[in-house]
């Protein structure tokens, strides 16, 4: 029921629950995927992305996350859910995973971003180290304590099984100490314009401030983000740069907030802010981002900014089409509200100005090729008459 459920969505895309769908569940995951779910009522439909010549069910992915997080977290995530470790292309892209935990430099000048690991080594071999020092402890009272209980005073010879395990301990400890001595040794990450080096306060902060938004967003909704919760995240991601990972989905979850209590000038600001990170981390062909366009025209429109509004929302149209199809109840808000800013006098104006340019381009373009098509008739009779 867990592995195989879906998050049924309401005609506002809200969550409203669970349902179980017998068909649907054959879709495996993608992290970029070629189709996508809506539902209309209790009916899932599952709709292509893109063409797929050849079609077969087996050529067809949904995302069971998503794509705004980190390789790390995702594959996590996906293994504990649902069993099964991601080995997608996107899991391997180099690019993408530089992008997902990168800070600004410390050099004032500069200000690049710059990549850092999304858990710090040394923390990682700090927490091994203690882990396996309190279990190596914890082991050794343990026998002590059945030595004593069964009273036995003799010694006896170890069996093949616990010499084989005490050397496999033996090697797993060497190995722990030469990955940490080779962890110690190299270099810290450093910019990649101006060669200013991270310093390690800056990578425990980051460590500090991933920590604690992962803990905060798990206990917020996609639906109804606490706009309080993602201020306070935002305010520890301060070094971030504005393409890391984990700063675009907090700053998502506020925009989103933001929305929803009609806090129009912040929507704006975060919205604005975070279109670059929503169209590297989502691409041009997820409908997600065509809804986040559109809910970005919405604010833009309410400021009076109709230009750009509309730009927004012709850009989103076809992707929620493409992913919600056309008789959706947000196609249709999102055809309404492009209706309505198209109305404003302004956009009336230019738009009858434009039309009135194109007929007379239309007019010109048909003279002058009437006024050519004179010309080549008199060089005919020149040639061709009897003085000549």
């Amino acid at each position: 029921m867990l592995v195989n459920r879906f998050c049924l969505l309401d005609k506002t895309m809200m969550n409203i629950g669970s349902a179980m769908y017998l068909s649907a569940s054959i879709f495996d995951h993608a992290c970029k995927p070629n189709c996508y779910i809506s539902f209309d009522g209790k009916n899932v439909q599952i709709r292509a992305l893109v063409d797929m010549p050849n079609f077969s069910y087996s050529k067809c992915r949904i995302s069971y996350t998503d794509p705004v997080c980190s390789v790390t977290s995702r594959r996590e995530n996906l293994y504990k859910k649902w069993f099964f470790w991601c080995d997608c292309s996107f899991c391997h892209d180099e690019g993408r995973v530089k992008f997902e935990n990168t800070i600004k430099c410390e050099n004032v000048n500069c200000q690049a971003p710059v990549t850092v690991p999304e858990m710090s080594r040394w923390k990682r071999a700090a927490w091994q180290q203690k882990a396996t020092t309190n279990g190596e402890q914890q082991k050794e009272t343990t026998k002590d304590e059945q030595q004593k209980t069964w009273g036995n005073e003799i010694q006896r010879k170890p069996s093949t099984e616990e010499k084989q395990r005490d050397k496999q301990q033996q090697n797993g400890k060497q190995q722990r100490d030469n990955q940490r001595q080779e962890e110690e040794e190299e270099e810290p990450p450093a910019c990649s314009v101006c060669n200013c080096p991270v310093s390690d306060l800056a990578i425990r902060q980051y460590q500090l401030a991933v920590t604690f938004t992962k803990e905060k967003l798990s206990t917020m909704s996609e639906e109804n983000p606490t706009l309080e919760s993602c201020l306070e995240i935002l305010e520890k991601q301060d070094n971030f740069s504005s393409m890391n990972v984990w700063r675009v989905r907090t700053t998502d979850f506020a925009f989103n907030a933001c929305v929803y209590n009609g806090c129009w000038i912040r929507a704006l600001t975060y919205g604005e802010e975070n279109l670059c990170g929503m169209r590297y981390y989502y691409g041009s062909e997820h409908p997600t981002l065509g809804l986040f366009l559109f809910k970005l025209g919405k604010a833009k429109i309410y400021f009076k900014e109709f230009r750009d509004g509309i730009r927004c929302l012709e850009e989103a149209e076809p992707h929620v089409v493409n992913g919600l199809g056309p008789n959706h109840p947000i196609v249709e808000d999102l055809r309404l509200t492009s209706l309505m800013a198209n109305e404003d006098i302004e956009i009336c104006l230019e738009r009858r100005i434009a039309a009135a340019n194109k007929r007379q381009m239309e007019i010109t373009a048909k003279e002058n090729n009437v006024f050519n098509y004179k010309r080549e008739l008199e060089k005919i009779f020149k040639y061709t008459s009897p003085v000549a």
